[in-house]
């Protein structure tokens, strides 16, 4: 082999050497400790609560994002939302044909505690605010992603949300939240699904709970076919079914909904001492243009 050939080869390898044993340093700092508190700094000091993260764990040669413990609290130190365990799997391949694919996107044990304050403001915007005086800045308009998004499966497992609005005193929790999804963004395309194993909502003293709450739906070229929504509570059962043509840009509905409403049940609940019996059933069905759409309503009693 020629001198200068011989030299070519080995800065060629050197060079591969150094670049391999950089990138492998970045990683490694990039998933210690030190880094981690270093960025939680960095965003702890623009916003006016507190982030915090207890482990995370990133693979580029996987494409993979593991993030664990990671809490959200406000201003007063009380925390706000949170999640036991978060991981992405990228299709790092994809990236190269202007496509962004999730591979598998899980989060295990989300919980949010939204409030609404007396003024109208969300807690959680509040804690998420810049502790500066400054204005924030108006997002640019870039005209849509220059990629496509496309989520094969999404899996949330054991969520739980609550909220509480002040001024209108209304109360709403979910617990045993499960939900899953696909999607194809540039094919407006999917399916989604979400189920909680117990709910309950209030207004002012009026308390009722749900024994069911399932929402699924079929996302087909921008159309929302099908969409069913079934809840179940002491006193009523709901379902509502249709489709939603256009959804993204020029709805047209065509849906359905069926209550049936047990009397006794419902005075019970909203403490009211009519001595009804019975049942109501009522279907009412809504299509055409949400702003101006042709209801039709039937009602039937039978005490």
């Amino acid at each position: 082999m020629p001198p200068r050939i011989k030299i070519v080869s080995v800065l060629l390898i050197g060079t591969s050497l150094c670049v391999f044993a950089l990138a492998a340093g970045l990683l490694w700092y990039a998933n210690s400790g030190h880094a981690r508190a270093k960025l939680l700094r960095e965003v702890n000091a623009r916003i006016s609560g507190r982030l915090a993260v207890g482990h995370h764990h990133i693979s580029l040669f996987e494409g993979r994002l593991l993030i664990r413990k990671l809490r959200l609290s406000g201003p007063g130190g009380k925390d706000l939302a949170g999640l036991e365990e978060l991981s992405i799997d990228l299709s790092m391949a994809a990236i190269f044909r202007k496509s962004l694919v999730v591979e598998a996107l899980e989060c295990v044990q989300p919980w949010v505690r939204l409030s609404v304050d007396s003024g109208g403001r969300l807690n959680i915007a509040k804690a998420l605010a810049s502790g500066d005086s400054k204005a924030p800045e108006a997002p640019s308009s870039s005209g849509g992603l220059p990629f496509n998004v496309i989520v094969n499966r999404f899996r949330l497992s054991d969520g739980y949300v609550e909220y509480a609005h002040a001024a209108g005193r209304q109360y709403l929790t979910l617990k045993g939240i499960e939900a899953g999804a696909s999607l194809n963004l540039q094919d407006k395309s999917g399916v989604f699904q979400v189920s909680a194993e117990k709910s309950r909502a209030g207004y002012d003293d009026y308390l009722s709970d749900f024994k069911h709450l399932n929402l699924a739906l079929a996302l087909n070229n921008g159309h929302i076919e099908p969409l069913v929504l079934k809840a179940e509570s002491q006193f009523a059962s709901l379902l509502l079914y249709g489709d939603v043509h256009q959804a993204f840009s020029d709805p047209k509905l065509d849906l359905t909904l069926d209550m049936d409403v047990v009397l006794s049940e419902a005075e019970a609940v909203f403490d009211i001492d009519r001595g009804d019996t019975g049942r109501v059933k009522a279907s009412m069905n809504v299509k055409g243009n949400p702003e101006n759409p042709l209801v039709n309503l039937r009602a039937d009693y039978g005490g």
